[in-house]
């Protein structure tokens, strides 16, 4: 009974062994190498892939990465690697055989905008920040029928007693202080003084009229023309900026690919 075990045992392996190489023949491989079209050095870390096959990985220190599996046939492999452009070949595989292919990446340069950061300290999440800036981007304005500055911040929900109008109750009684085309921004509430307004990230010099409230910058002597979005904070930002900004920051960003001449125009009347 134990001889007879055993011959079952070892035609069992025996048929595995067989049929293990008969499916590996059923698909075949391809042999990456990814390497500098300049340096001719070798490129690791870049991702290879079949994107017909979902299939892929990252290619080793000398620049090697192998597919598994694929399915004989014409296939295209792509390699991709920021700081490079892309790079494709069509190779085709035969069953039971591995496939060498070398693809060059071309260095590319990126080419990435500004960004001008408002109100953090801090490398984080934007989903999880403990704050939130509102940003209105020129075509927004645009949108809105451009208005000035003044009836900008008159909408937000954060902004409470804009000077700019008669009717504002920050400059009620003092009609000969400030004139008619003086803009503040007061978030919260809390006073123009504690409303830190910034232009390109950087601070403004204030007007030189004094109110109950504090000094303030005059919003409407930035040209609408000019500014490409507007980036308010509506919380207290005091640890990064100062006690200034207590009531939260708007910071104007002005354009930067404009070149020419352009002219904005507008008219208002009221009868009698």
């Amino acid at each position: 009974m134990r001889i007879q075990g055993l011959c079952i045992a070892v035609m069992a392996a025996a048929a595995l062994a067989w049929a293990g190489p008969a499916q590996a023949q059923g698909t075949g491989g391809v042999e990456v190498t990814v390497v500098d079209a300049v340096s001719g050095d070798a490129v690791p870390s870049a991702l290879v892939f079949i994107p017909a096959l979902d299939l892929g990985g990252f290619s080793d220190e000398e620049g090697r990465f192998i597919l598994g599996e694929v399915a004989p046939g014409e296939h295209e492999v792509r390699a991709e690697l920021i700081g490079y452009a892309q790079a494709t070949v069509t190779v085709t595989v035969q069953a039971g055989e591995t496939t060498e292919v070398e693809l060059r990446l071309e260095p590319s340069a990126i080419l990435l905008e500004a960004i001008a950061v408002t109100g953090t300290a801090f490398k984080e999440s934007p989903i999880n920040l403990p704050y939130a800036v509102n940003t209105t981007s020129r075509v927004k304005l645009k949108e809105q029928g451009s208005p000035q500055a003044v009836d900008f911040f008159k909408n937000l929900s954060t902004s409470h007693g804009v000077i700019g109008e008669r009717s504002s109750w920050y400059n009620a009684g003092q009609a000969a202080t400030l004139a008619e085309s003086i803009a503040n921004v007061n978030l919260r509430g809390l006073g123009a003084s504690r409303s830190l307004v910034l232009i390109n990230s950087r601070r403004q010099t204030y007007v030189p009229a004094r109110l109950i409230g504090g000094r303030f910058v005059d919003v409407n002597a930035i040209p609408s023309i000019a500014i490409d979005r507007i980036e308010v904070l509506k919380e207290g930002a005091s640890a990064i900026y100062g006690s200034d900004a207590v009531a939260g920051v708007a910071n104007f960003l002005t354009r930067s690919d404009f070149t020419g001449f352009e002219v904005s125009a507008g008219h208002h009347y009221i009868a009698d």
